[in-house]
């Protein structure tokens, strides 16, 4: 797929300027462990700058994980997509009126594994999203393709990713910790009148936090570039966004909020001002 003038941040920016009327595996933050559990994280981008979204449009993605053998953990995920919206029609005499529609969509599930490296502070995740998002629910998909760059490809039609990734993780002190993330994610197109058979993304991340019985908190930068692009320098062809994320531990139960703020002008001058967050994890013992 061409890339030029700097559309990759046309792609991810612009998108809601198409809506009627006028997209990794994890979340940046999750917290990685040994044991089973199941999760449900809902994201709300602040939309106020587009008066045609109303409440409570955003995102869901219902997480499970499951230790298949020592060192390597089964990852499923499965997205949702909610948009409440006004559409313009045309009655009689052609003239226009505005209905409120809504949409939801299921995008792409996720299927991976993390594998631990044995005697080192690193581990990879490895996975692939299934392509069934549907061609419909155009809304509500592209709301999920802006809610959280870091999975862009949970709502992309037509498309096969494969995503690897390398995590990094070590102590600071007594119950801080730093990691960062790093690796290739490749978009498959299935349809020959989409351009290029493929697409070649690379996403990463630097993460701080602290971490007790009780509480986790960690924040950080992420960002997302694309490789693959021609004529265009590497302000232009990545993003970036701040997060800060925490969870409160209670025995089996972790609750938790997060908070992204993009970095880039184009996202903060045209679509919103920040995604906020509310997760659930349950222990499966």
């Amino acid at each position: 797929m061409e890339t030029n003038l700097g559309s990759f941040k046309l792609l991810a920016f612009c998108v809601l300027l198409t809506l009627p009327g006028s997209a990794s595996s994890q979340a940046t933050w999750t917290t990685y462990g040994d044991g089973n559990s199941i999760g449900i994280e809902v994201l709300k981008p602040d939309f106020e700058r587009d008066e045609r979204l109303h409440f409570p449009t955003g995102v869901a993605f219902l997480s499970a994980r499951f230790a298949v053998r020592e060192n390597v953990t089964f990852v499923g995920g499965l997205p949702f997509a909610f948009a409440d919206f006004d559409q313009s029609v045309f009655v009689q005499n052609q003239v226009q009126r505005v209905t409120t529609a809504t949409e939801t969509a299921i995008g792409n599930p996720y299927l991976g594994l993390e594998i631990k490296h044995p005697h080192s502070k690193s581990f990879s995740e490895i996975g692939i999203r299934l392509p069934l998002a549907p061609d419909r629910e155009f809304t509500a998909r592209q709301v999920g393709l802006v809610s959280d760059q870091n999975r862009w490809e949970a709502f992309i039609n037509d498309m096969i990713p494969v995503m690897v990734r390398i995590n990094l993780k070590d102590s600071i002190a007594a119950k801080t910790f730093w990691r960062v993330r790093f690796g290739p994610t490749l978009w498959i197109f299935t349809q020959d009148n989409i351009g290029d058979d493929a697409e070649l993304f690379v996403d990463y991340a630097g993460v701080f936090g602290y971490n007790n019985e009780g509480i986790t908190i960690q924040g950080g930068i992420a960002g997302k570039a694309l490789v693959t692009a021609e004529d265009a320098n590497l302000a232009e062809r990545s993003l970036h966004y701040f997060f800060v994320h925490s969870n409160l531990h209670f025995d089996r139960l972790h609750p938790g909020l997060s908070l992204q703020v993009p970095l880039d002008e184009d996202a903060g001058n045209n679509l919103f001002n920040f995604v906020v967050g509310i997760n659930l994890g349950f222990d499966i013992r």
